[in-house]
């Protein structure tokens, strides 16, 4: 069973209550297969959640400032989840090695 990525964990691992202003954030290898709480969060410019139980990038889609994304070993099966990343204009870095969707010919 995966784990709900809530204010609570952000606030315990940053020690910052105000999440809409956050633009780092990084929880590799926990457990995480939730991430909704990400679409509050748009000042984010980094994320890392490799190794994490995450299936789709939906709550990914308005994040306008995100240059970064880690998502390596998760769990995203289908390709055309990366169109939720379509508008995010400043997305340098796309890590999804090691998910489903990576084992198909045309990825």
């Amino acid at each position: 069973m995966s784990i709900k990525l809530t204010r609570e964990l952000i606030f315990q691992k940053t020690k910052n209550d105000t999440i809409e202003y956050l633009t780092m954030l990084n929880f590799w290898g926990c457990d995480i297969g939730d991430v909704s709480i990400i679409q509050y969060m748009p000042m984010l410019e980094t994320v890392s959640l490799s190794i994490n139980k995450i299936k789709t990038l939906r709550f990914f889609e308005g994040l306008s400032h995100l240059s970064e994304l880690h998502l390596r070993e998760n769990d995203i099966c289908d390709l055309k989840q990366v169109n939720y990343l379509i508008n995010c204009d400043k997305l340098r870095i796309l890590s999804l090695s090691g998910n489903p969707i990576c084992e198909f010919s045309y990825y």
